[in-house]
């Protein structure tokens, strides 16, 4: 308690110390953010008197930080397991330190696909939390399984005073669908004598706005080797998977799949080189209408 500087006679005030500002922050127990305060004044000519005052720490909202805030992160569906974003959270403490990370509950308040169906209701969830380093630090994690291609919205909560204080929120979309800028099929005809020709088909699929995380990019030029019908008679549900993992890249030819990040020439050439196609071929491209299936990246 100290008199103010240039205050009138009778007036004080009380401060804190140094030593309690490094140490107080607002907590789960009330006891320790809220203070009585007793005064006795010794009142010349008629004795002492009590003055009884109550004081309570205010609170500052937590704050979330880190990771993949409010962004959208496109992953592989057939590899679906491991982290999707991070976050560190400090609850408001004024001094920097281990107080910041005291005290805080972290919560998937809600998960829920291009529908705005729950998936956290009646099924096994896609998604939790992993809570670290004393509940200061969390991760949105993929739970092992294979998720259908959409986009998933993932609300995460961030509260202090062990759950009961204030709050932030923060969106983590997770997405694994992949947007096809190009759909065409392809037909080599190739002239074996005057009357007679042999038929190489093909379907090639343009990938745009897909980065896998953490991973090589998901975007560039698909070749599936056969009709788009073959392809179709795969596809579970209406979802059509591109299988990048096992591609053709280069030399090998190892799969019915090939892939290229530079141009659809070049992945043709890919194609056409591990079919065999003889030169002087006639090469035949139509696009084709595939908006009725949705696609993700194998």
């Amino acid at each position: 308690m100290y008199h103010p500087q240039n205050a009138a006679d009778g007036f004080y005030n009380v401060k804190t110390t140094a030593l309690h500002v490094q140490n107080i922050y607002f907590g789960g127990e009330s006891g320790l953010r809220n203070f009585v305060f007793k005064f006795v004044v010794n009142i010349t000519g008629s004795g002492p008197a009590t003055i009884i005052k109550q004081a309570s720490l205010a609170n500052i909202a937590p704050s979330a930080s880190q990771g993949e805030r409010n962004q959208t992160i496109s992953f592989n569906s057939f590899n679906s397991s491991g982290n999707v974003s991070t976050h560190s959270g400090i609850n408001g403490a004024l001094i920097s330190g281990p107080n910041e990370q005291k005290d805080l509950a972290w919560t998937l308040i809600s998960q829920t696909n291009s529908s705005g169906d729950d998936l956290s209701q009646g099924q096994q969830p896609y998604f939790n939390l992993l809570i670290d380093q004393g509940g200061s630090v969390a991760t949105l994690n993929r739970i092992p399984i294979v998720v259908p291609a959409d986009v998933y919205t993932n609300v995460i909560q961030l509260q202090d005073a062990g759950g009961t204080g204030l709050i932030d929120t923060l969106t983590v979309n997770v997405n694994y669908l992949a947007t096809i800028n190009l759909s065409q099929s392809l037909v080599v005809d190739v002239q074996v004598d005057g009357s007679v020709s042999d038929l190489f088909e093909c379907v090639i699929f343009q990938v745009i706005n897909f980065d896998l995380l953490g991973q090589n990019t998901g975007n560039g030029f698909y070749v599936y080797e056969g009709t788009f019908s073959d392809l179709t008679n795969y596809a579970a549900s209406g979802q059509i998977v591109l299988n990048k993992t096992n591609a053709n890249t280069g030399s090998t030819c190892s799969s019915n799949w090939y892939y290229s990040g530079v141009s659809k020439q070049a992945a043709v050439n890919l194609w056409a080189s591990c079919v065999g196609i003889p030169q002087g071929g006639s090469y035949f491209y139509s696009n084709f209408n595939s908006s009725n299936f949705d696609f993700s990246i194998k």
